[in-house]
């Protein structure tokens, strides 16, 4: 079976394996909570993600309701909550206590390969194979708006994420970086080569 290991950053020292259940299907990722006592892993292949407690190795919850693989899973700034995103073209926002779905964030046409939470844990970004970034609101699960006139839409757009403020989003297509409003999705002229 796969496992994730868990090390000690400043004794080199292991914390604890975690093994999961499947053999090896593919790349495992892995991330910590904000307090650093909870581990959110996915391995491809397995269609949900776990939080597993650091200290035990204990298993806390299971993700589960996505029908493709898992691309992605992050924590909220807070630790609260989850986002999940998935080859079914949905995201997933998590209670992380619970595991239970607080909502499925559907709008893409593609894969959904990554997201991430603003800063200040209002809003997530997501990004997908349709190369239109969409940003959502955390409380409703509603997309607030997508960014479909991309200046570089032909080519893949290889980010999306807020900046330290939670004011702007900036996306990366073709090697070039656009800036957003956060808030409306409207355009800021800039342009960074």
């Amino acid at each position: 079976p796969s496992a994730v290991k868990v090390w000690s950053a400043t004794s080199c020292q292991g914390l604890c394996t975690i093994a999961t259940e499947r053999g090896n299907y593919g790349p495992a990722f892995a991330g910590f909570s904000p307090d650093g006592q909870q581990v959110l892993t996915c391995i491809w292949g397995e269609r949900v993600a776990k939080i597993w407690c650091v200290a035990s190795g204990a298993c806390l919850c299971t993700l589960a309701g996505h029908r493709d693989d898992i691309m992605s899973a992050n924590f909220s700034p807070d630790g609260q909550l989850v986002l999940t995103t998935s080859d079914d073209n949905t995201a997933k926002l998590w209670y992380a206590a619970s595991g239970v779905c607080l909502h499925t964030l559907v709008a893409h046409d593609e894969t959904v390969l990554s997201g991430k939470f603003s800063p200040d844990g209002k809003h997530v970004v997501t990004r997908a194979l349709d190369n239109c970034p969409r940003v959502w609101s955390v409380a409703s699960g509603e997309c607030a708006f997508k960014i479909d006139d991309h200046p570089n839409l032909a080519l893949d757009v290889n980010d999306a994420c807020f900046t330290p403020d939670s004011k702007m989003l900036l996306t990366m297509a073709g090697g070039m970086v656009n800036k957003w409003h956060a808030d409306s999705g409207r355009p800021i002229p800039f342009r960074l080569q």
